[in-house]
C-alpha cells in the first residue's frame, strides 16, 4: 500500500556513496548548503544536514559519510551503517559514478541488506556518455526493483528526475528485492536468523546474521550479551560454511557480493574500456616513480607563488585604502570634539579601523590559497599528490592518508585536525595531533609573507626566505614524526586511493566553495582579533596617559622580556607572540599598535631578529582554538600538552639556532 505524504510531513533521506563520486557535490546541487567538495577517502566525518521542499514536501537531507563499505571497520563506515540502521531514513540515496559503477555497486549491496528503501543515483553521467559508455537503467532497476536515476550533480541534470525517484520510494511504489546468496549459504543464513529474530529490535535479524558471520567485533560484542546461543550457532555454521565451500565465511559473503555485482554490470553496463587519453598521459609524469616528488614540490611551489604574488598586489591597495580611512576618521572625530580616548580606541593602530586593516589584509592571501587549494581538490591532482607522497611519508611512520590532514591544516589547523578522524590506527592520530602544530595555516603565512616583505622588500629574495622556513617546518615535523613513530613502534597502514580522471571544476563552484570557507575564517579570526584590539587597546592605556612602557600592557611584557632576550627579542616582541596565541592573526595588531606601525619594524630589528622572531612565530602552537580542538578529537590531555609544549620548545631552539647563526654571518 502506497504511504501518501501531505505538506505537513517530512521525508529524511540519506546519502551514503564512496569517496571521489561527487555526494557532497549533489548534496549541495540539491540544498545550496556548500558543502565541503573533496577527492579523498572519508572526506565527509561529520553528518551534513540540509532542507529542501519538492512537490509541497519537506526533505530532510542527510549527508553520510564517505566511505566504501559498511563493514564497520573504520569509523565512517561505522557512522553510516548506524545512520541508516538506528534513525531509519525514509529513503537511503547511495550515489555512484556512472565511470566507476562496477566498484561503486559493492556497496549499493550492502546497503540493500540494511534496507529495502534504495535509490542509487548514478553521478557523472555526462563523462559516461563522453566516453561512450552505455548503461541500461531500466534493466538495473527491473533486476533490483530499485530506480537508477542517472544524473550529473556539477550541471544539475537529472535532479528532478532523482527527487521523484526518492519520493516514489518513500510512497511505497518500490521495494527492492532481497538479496539472494549461494542456495546453501541462505538456507545456513535462514537457521541462524531464526535465531536471532524477536529477540533484538535494534537491527534486521538477517543483517546481523550475515554480519555474525563476518566476525563483526560490534555484533559479537551485542549478541553475547542479548542472544548468547546465536554465538554459539554461529560457530556450528562457520564450520559448515569451511566444510561446504572451502572457504572462510568472511571472504565467502564478500565473494557473492561481487558475483551479484558482477552479474549486474555483465548484464547491463556495456564492455567498453573508459580510458582517458589526457589522464594517462598527465600521470605518466606525475605518478612517475622520480618525477612525482618533483612533480609535489613544483605544485606547491605555484600554489604559494600565485598566493603571495597577487596577494601582495591587494594588500598594498588596502593598506592604502586604511591609511586614508584613518586620516578622514581622525580628521571628522576631531571635528565633532569627540573625546580623544574615543578617537584613539576608533584610529589608533591598536584600534578599531587598525585590527580591521588586519583582518582585510588577509582576504586575499587566505581567498587566493582556498581558490587554489579548491581546484587542485576537484581537479583530480589531490588524490595523486597523496599516492605520490604514500612512500615518502611510511618512511616516517604514516601512509599517503596522512597527506590530507598535513594539506588541510595549511589552510586551518583546526580543519586539519578534525580530518584526522580518517587515520584508523590511534599511535599514527596521535602522532598527527601533535605535528600537527608545525604545518604553519594561512593565517601564519600570511602574517610571515607581509613581515618578511618588510624585513626583505626584494619579491624574489623574501619568496625564497618564505619557502626555505616552510620547507624546514616539514622537515621538523618528518624528523620529530620519526623519533615518534620509533618510540611508540608504529607502523604503518597500507593506503588505497581511487584516483579520479583529470578534470577542470567549475570556476563558479571554486569559487562558492573558496568563498565560503574564507568567511568561517573571517568569522572565528574577526571575533578574535577584536576581543584582541580590545585587549591590547585597554592594556595600552592603563594607566590613562602612562607611557607604553609603564602601561599594563607594557609592564607585563617587559617582566617576560629575560624569556626572549637569547633569541634578541624585545618586551613588545614578547607580548605579540603571547596575544598571538589567542588568533595568529593577534600578531600584527600587536606589533602595528607597539611599534608604531609595520613600516618602523626595521627600526628596532636587524635581519637575525627578524627572521628569528619569525621562526618562533611560525613554528609554535598555532591559536587557542587549535589547542582546544587538539583536546576535544584527542580526548587527552596528554597529547594536548605534549603538543604544545613541544612546539614552543622546538619553536625556542630553531629560533635560537637560526638567530646565533645569521648574527655570526651577517
Amino acid at each position: 500500500m502506497e504511504k501518501k505524504y501531505n505538506k505537513k510531513e517530512k521525508i529524511r533521506v540519506a546519502f551514503a556513496g564512496n569517496p571521489n563520486v561527487g555526494k557532497s557535490t549533489l548534496f549541495n546541487a540539491l540544498t545550496g548548503a556548500h558543502q565541503h567538495i573533496g577527492n579523498w577517502p572519508g572526506k565527509t566525518v561529520e553528518l551534513a544536514f540540509g532542507k529542501i521542499t519538492y512537490k509541497n514536501i519537506e526533505f530532510e537531507l542527510v549527508d553520510l559519510p564517505g566511505t566504501y563499505s559498511l563493514s564497520g571497520f573504520t569509523d565512517e563506515e561505522i557512522v553510516a551503517r548506524d545512520f541508516i540502521v538506528k534513525e531509519k531514513p525514509d529513503v537511503v540515496v547511495v550515489v555512484t559514478s556512472a565511470t566507476t559503477l562496477s566498484r561503486n555497486m559493492y556497496l549499493v549491496i550492502q546497503v540493500l541488506e540494511l534496507t529495502n528503501n534504495v535509490v542509487v543515483a548514478v553521478n557523472m553521467i555526462d563523462e559516461a556518455r563522453n566516453a561512450g559508455l552505455k548503461i541500461d537503467f531500466r534493466g538495473l532497476s527491473k533486476a533490483l526493483n530499485i530506480p537508477f536515476v542517472p544524473i550529473s550533480a556539477l550541471y544539475k541534470e537529472g535532479i528532478d528526475d532523482l527527487l521523484n525517484a526518492i519520493l516514489s520510494v518513500a510512497q511505497g511504489k518500490f521495494k527492492a528485492y532481497q538479496i539472494k546468496y549461494d542456495p546453501e549459504l541462505e538456507r545456513l543464513l535462514s537457521e541462524l536468523e531464526l535465531i536471532i529474530d524477536g529477540k533484538i529490535e535494534e537491527y534486521p535479524p538477517r543483517w546481523v546474521a550475515i554480519r555474525l558471520l563476518e566476525r563483526d567485533r560490534y555484533i559479537v560484542d551485542f549478541l553475547t550479551l542479548k542472544v548468547p546461543e546465536a554465538i554459539t550457532k554461529a560457530r556450528e555454521i562457520h564450520d559448515k560454511i569451511h566444510e561446504i565451500f572451502k572457504k572462510d565465511p568472511p571472504l565467502l559473503i564478500i565473494n557473492e557480493r561481487y558475483k551479484i555485482v558482477d552479474e549486474l554490470i555483465e548484464k547491463y553496463v556495456s564492455k567498453k574500456t573508459l580510458t582517458n587519453a589526457l589522464t594517462e598521459k598527465i600521470d605518466t609524469i606525475v605518478l612517475h616513480p622520480i618525477f612525482q616528488f618533483v612533480t609535489t614540490a613544483i605544485t606547491f611551489i605555484v600554489l604559494f607563488w600565485v598566493v603571495f604574488f597577487i596577494g601582495d598586489f591587494f594588500v598594498e591597495y588596502i593598506d592604502l585604502l586604511f591609511s586614508l580611512l584613518t586620516e578622514s576618521a581622525e580628521s571628522y572625530l576631531v571635528g565633532l570634539n569627540i573625546n580623544p580616548i574615543i578617537i584613539s580606541f576608533i584610529v589608533s593602530d591598536s584600534g578599531l579601523i587598525g585590527a580591521t586593516a588586519t583582518l582585510v589584509s588577509f582576504i586575499p592571501y587566505i581567498l587566493l590559497f582556498y581558490f587554489a587549494f579548491t581546484i587542485l581538490e576537484n581537479s583530480g591532482l589531490m588524490a595523486r599528490l597523496a599516492f605520490s607522497m604514500d612512500k615518502i611519508l611510511r618512511y616516517f611512520g604514516f601512509s599517503g592518508k596522512s597527506f590530507f590532514p598535513i594539506t588541510l591544516s595549511l589552510g586551518c589547523n583546526v580543519v586539519g585536525i578534525q580530518s584526522i578522524r580518517i587515520i584508523e590506527d590511534k599511535k599514527i592520530k596521535a602522532i598527527l595531533y601533535i605535528m600537527n602544530s608545525f604545518v604553519p595555516c594561512s593565517a601564519r603565512i600570511g602574517v610571515m609573507a607581509i613581515l618578511i616583505g618588510v624585513f626583505i622588500p626584494d619579491p624574489l629574495t623574501s619568496s625564497i626566505a618564505i619557502f626555505l622556513i616552510l620547507i624546514n617546518s616539514f622537515f621538523i615535523i618528518f624528523i620529530e614524526s620519526k623519533i615518534l613513530s620509533h618510540y611508540l613502534k608504529v607502523e604503518a597502514s597500507s593506503f588505497v586511493i581511487e584516483l579520479p580522471p583529470y578534470r577542470f571544476p567549475p570556476l563558479k563552484s571554486v569559487f562558492n566553495i573558496s568563498w565560503i570557507r574564507t568567511k568561517m575564517f573571517l568569522y572565528r579570526a574577526g571575533v578574535l582579533i577584536f576581543i584582541g584590539t580590545l585587549l591590547i587597546w585597554t592594556g595600552i592605556n592603563i594607566p590613562p596617559g602612562a607611557p607604553l612602557e609603564e602601561s599594563l600592557l607594557g609592564r607585563i611584557g617587559i617582566l617576560l622580556q629575560p624569556i626572549a632576550m637569547p633569541l634578541g627579542l624585545d618586551w613588545r616582541a614578547v607580548l605579540a607572540l603571547i596575544l598571538g596565541f589567542l588568533a595568529k592573526e593577534n600578531t600584527l595588531a600587536v606589533l602595528q599598535a607597539l611599534y608604531g606601525g609595520l613600516e618602523s619594524l626595521p627600526l628596532y630589528f636587524d635581519l637575525p631578529k627578524a627572521i628569528a622572531f619569525i621562526i618562533f612565530y611560525t613554528y609554535y602552537v598555532p591559536c587557542l582554538a587549535t589547542v582546544a580542538t587538539i583536546k576535544k578529537e584527542s580526548n587527552s590531555w596528554l597529547i594536548t600538552t605534549f603538543a604544545v609544549a613541544l612546539s614552543i620548545i622546538t619553536a625556542y631552539l630553531v629560533a635560537f639556532l637560526v638567530y646565533v647563526l645569521l648574527s655570526v654571518m651577517i
